[in-house]
């Protein structure tokens, strides 16, 4: 099993005209990640520092399989 720290940020616009750079959003969290025999399981668990009352946000994600 491997520990792994990581800080995200990004934002989704829906015009180019519409990009504002103090929009993004941040986050950080700490990923486990182990490479079982039916493929890499990995649990990532995350804080946002900038959410906005309207964000759906995740403190917990669950995945398996390889990522892209």
């Amino acid at each position: 099993a491997r520990l792994a720290w990581f800080w995200d940020f990004g934002n989704v616009f829906s015009k180019f005209d519409d990009f504002e750079a103090r929009e993004f959003r941040h986050s950080t969290g700490l990923a486990l990640k182990w490479q079982a025999p039916i493929g890499p399981i990995i649990i990532n668990f995350a804080y946002p520092f900038n959410d906005d009352k309207y964000d759906d946000t995740e403190s917990i994600q669950f995945s398996f399989g390889n990522t892209f």
